[in-house]
Parts: C-alpha cells; sequence; structure tokens
C-alpha cells in the first residue's frame, strides 16, 4: 500500500473540480456514460409517476422552453453538479473512494429537504416527499456512477439537465 500523498491539485477540490470540469470525455466514455444515464432516466421517471409527481403534459413549444432549459442548465445542473460531483467527491488516497462517494450522494440528497425548510419555494412539500427523495438518490447513485467512470462533470451535468428539463418541460414538474 502507498503513502504517497497526492499531488496539491488534487487535494484541492476547487482546482480539483475545475480540472472535472475542463476534461470533455472521448467518444468511449460517453458510451459507457449513456447507458447508465438511460437507466437513471428511466428508473426516476418511473419513481415519479408512480409518486404522483409526474404526467405526460407536455407544455407548448415556444420561447418558455428555452427559459426553463436554460434555467435548469444553470441551477440545478451545473451548479449542483458542480458542488455535489465536483467539490465534494473525495480525493483518492485521502479519503475512501466509497465512503466520500456515498456522502457526496447523501448530502445530495439531503440538500432538497433542506432548500425546502429554508428557502421555501412553492414546490416545498414535494422536496419533502418520500417518493421524491428515493428519485433523487437514484439521480445522485446514477451521476456519481457516470463522474467516475468519465472523469469528467460533463456527462453528470448532461444528464442531470436533460432529467430536470424532461420533468419540467414534459411531465408537468413545478418551476
Amino acid at each position: 500500500m502507498s503513502t504517497a500523498k497526492p499531488r496539491l491539485e488534487l487535494a484541492n477540490p476547487f482546482a480539483r473540480s475545475w480540472a472535472a470540469l475542463r476534461r470533455w470525455p472521448n467518444a468511449r466514455q460517453w458510451l459507457q456514460a449513456a447507458p447508465v444515464l438511460a437507466a437513471t432516466a428511466a428508473i426516476v421517471l418511473a419513481i415519479a409517476m408512480i409518486g404522483g409527481f409526474a404526467h405526460w403534459a407536455p407544455l407548448p413549444f415556444g420561447a418558455e422552453w428555452l427559459r426553463i432549459a436554460a434555467i435548469a442548465l444553470i441551477l440545478p445542473a451545473l451548479v449542483e453538479e458542480f458542488v455535489f460531483r465536483g467539490l465534494l467527491m473525495p480525493v483518492p488516497g485521502i479519503v475512501s473512494m466509497r465512503i466520500g462517494m456515498w456522502l457526496s450522494i447523501a448530502l445530495f440528497v439531503l440538500w432538497h429537504p433542506l432548500q425546502a425548510v429554508a428557502f421555501g419555494p412553492p414546490w416545498s412539500a414535494l422536496f419533502l416527499a418520500p417518493a421524491y427523495l428515493a428519485a433523487v438518490l437514484v439521480l445522485a447513485i446514477g451521476l456519481t456512477h457516470v463522474r467516475i467512470v468519465t472523469g469528467s462533470l460533463w456527462p453528470a451535468i448532461l444528464g442531470h439537465w436533460l432529467i430536470v428539463a424532461a420533468w419540467k418541460l414534459l411531465f408537468a414538474g413545478p418551476f
């Protein structure tokens, strides 16, 4: 077992996250991420429909689509992925990858009810619902997996964005 210390830039969470944001996956990595993201989306959709917080009700295509899609890209996708799959991901050799990964997942799930309590958006009750939190857990596991497999934040950002945007634009998600 090596006792070598990780390079300083790996220990700095901002540098590590920025590097993961600058790293674009190659074709093989996108192909590895795609089925995981598709399965994650399918499971999240099933939980959402069974849980009663999603049903087919697409918004008419227009400027509102672009506004909602742009907002979903920035917050939650880009910001939450930078924090939970970037800053909070463990550094190999400093923290057990498995412990750090599950801690990041747990914090991501806990972040959602915290938003409901702290900020009180109109959909606060949804953020406290067990079925919603189960969907968030599945989402976190899938996004964390593709982040680890690809070494990049982009597949997680894309997956998070597509799932949230589809929910809001096609399945009557709140906004």
